[in-house]
């Protein structure tokens, strides 16, 4: 095939089969090697407000060049290390609930450059330094990873060389952690008209992109929806069955441990409620929000609601048992940050310490990054 734009590779596989999936269209517009948004190389915007957090490559890996823009959105990793710090206190439970093993896996799944890595690392080695010299910490990327420089950083923090690969492979004796990973998988758009599930299919008419609805592409879109509960007449939302399909894989893979699976979503109730009854999926672009996934394709970030339900439903069929369900504001206020907050307030008010407290209200405020939801799911005894 002699298309080399993300344009053309949608536009060629219509042509082969008439019309494609909405997962399928957005497979190509985010992950399309080397021309999609999520694995298309970028230099930084320098007149972006959302430039490195770290300038300073010995204390953080992220430095000019990295795989997708990073004025589209901000992640809690980039707010501050604090996010990491806290994270690495959760880990670190995990490895004493399964008796403090000698080899202790530490999995990122959507890992990036590494800005998390880097940040749950460094928190181990200053509060947990037992658990920071067993830990084995693997990136999972689709794109290209971290490059030599940040690579460099990221060993100088580990006890153990950093390894990033494309597939998770097992066996994984520790934790297998996410953030903001699974909003960005593909999903299926669907509708309930006169009481049957419809499924919304991308063509071209005129040269350009169109939509038109069908009977669903596959039967695992009936299933799913008959397992949660068939939505009311007149919805229409998303079904990512690559969550499902990604949640298995991660159970094969997971010998005994946990999974932390961090993210914006909601409960199937909630997603099929007049709330929603248009759907969820949403793109960004330099922090402005829009409805159009057929603009700036390859060039903005498209989304949906991550369907925390079927983490849970389809989890317990693959081994893994639900631990808890909250906001990340319960989550990290559970771990002691609201601690850090008080003590932050007691210290002089310098520069680093005001933009500490500023970072930690942020990743608390229930209208933000608080009211993510956090799942933590196990397998074994951890």
């Amino acid at each position: 095939m002699s298309a080399t734009t993300v344009v053309e590779l949608i536009h060629a596989a219509i042509a082969e089969k008439g019309r494609i999936t909405f997962a399928e269209y957005m497979e190509i517009a985010l992950y399309t090697p080397g021309v999609g948004y999520y694995t298309a190389p970028r230099l930084r915007d320098e007149n972006s407000d959302s430039t490195a957090r770290h300038t300073d490559a010995s204390r953080n890996p992220e430095v000019a060049l990295q795989t997708g823009p990073p004025h589209d959105y901000y992640t809690a990793p980039q707010l501050h290390a604090v996010f990491g710090a806290y994270l690495a206190r959760h880990v670190a439970q995990v490895w004493r609930d399964l008796s403090e093993p000698e080899h202790f896996d530490v999995v990122e799944m959507g890992a990036g450059r590494g800005i998390l890595a880097w940040d749950v690392l460094n928190g181990l080695r200053q509060a947990a330094p037992q658990c920071w010299e067993r830990t084995h910490y693997r990136m999972i990327e689709r794109g290209a990873g971290p490059n030599a420089e940040q690579q460099e950083a990221l060993d100088a923090v580990a006890a153990h060389p950093v390894v990033t690969a494309q597939t998770l492979a097992g066996p994984v004796v520790g934790m297998v952690l996410s953030n903001e990973l699974l909003d960005a998988l593909p999903v299926h758009r669907v509708r309930v008209k006169n009481g049957e599930l419809q499924e919304l299919f991308v063509t071209v008419r005129d040269g350009a992109f169109c939509e038109e609805f069908g009977d669903p592409s596959c039967s695992e879109l009936v299933h799913f929806a008959e397992r949660l509960g068939r939505p009311p007449e007149g919805w229409q939302g998303e079904i990512c069955l690559a969550a499902v399909a990604w949640l298995e894989t991660v159970a094969r893979a997971l010998t005994k441990g946990a999974v932390l699976t961090i993210d914006y979503g909601a409960t199937w109730g909630e997603l099929c409620s007049t709330r929603w009854v248009g759907g969820t999926l949403a793109c960004y672009h330099r922090h402005r929000l829009n409805k159009n996934p057929y603009g700036r394709i390859g060039e903005q970030d498209i989304t949906a609601h991550v369907n925390f339900s079927a983490l849970i439903a389809y989890g317990e069929t693959v081994g893994l048992t639900t631990v808890s369900m909250q906001s990340q504001a319960e989550y990290l206020v559970g771990l002691g940050i609201g601690e850090e907050l008080t003590a932050l307030a007691n210290q002089p008010a310098t520069a680093e310490t005001q933009r500490a407290k500023r970072a930690i209200t942020d990743l608390i405020w229930p209208d933000g990054l608080g009211g993510f939801r956090v799942l933590v799911q196990k397998k074994g005894e951890a």
